[in-house]
């Protein structure tokens, strides 16, 4: 965990449960229910910026990029994770892999080597 190393750790999400977990889990750390949009008017620019499993339920991710943008400090780190479509353990009919959750999951993104 990033604040087991040394970050000072702050977390968003619109889901009113999953801020209560992280509050649970990681009571050191500071937690917003609060859009990404919203985020850089709150925050001073990170370090680090950790955005896993999220991307692929926004509707606009260029928008998504330039507001992670904001969020970070010049040569700042961003890890970002998304389910690959491309990855060779899907089952090669779509709609009977678990990651694939339309509505919920608005864009799947596969990765060439």
């Amino acid at each position: 965990c990033a604040h087991q190393a040394g970050f000072e750790g702050y977390g968003i999400d619109l889901s009113q449960d999953a801020i209560a977990y992280g509050r649970k889990e990681f009571p050191d750390c500071h937690f917003d229910i609060l859009a990404i949009e919203d985020a850089s008017s709150k925050y001073e620019p990170f370090d680090l910026v950790y955005s896993s499993e999220v991307i692929e339920h926004v509707l606009d991710p260029d928008s998504f990029a330039q507001h992670l943008s904001k969020l970070m400090k010049p040569g700042a780190y961003l890890y970002l994770t998304t389910p690959d479509a491309g990855h060779w353990f899907r089952p090669k009919d779509l709609q009977s892999w678990h990651e694939f959750k339309p509505p919920e999951h608005c864009l799947y993104l596969p990765v060439k080597p």
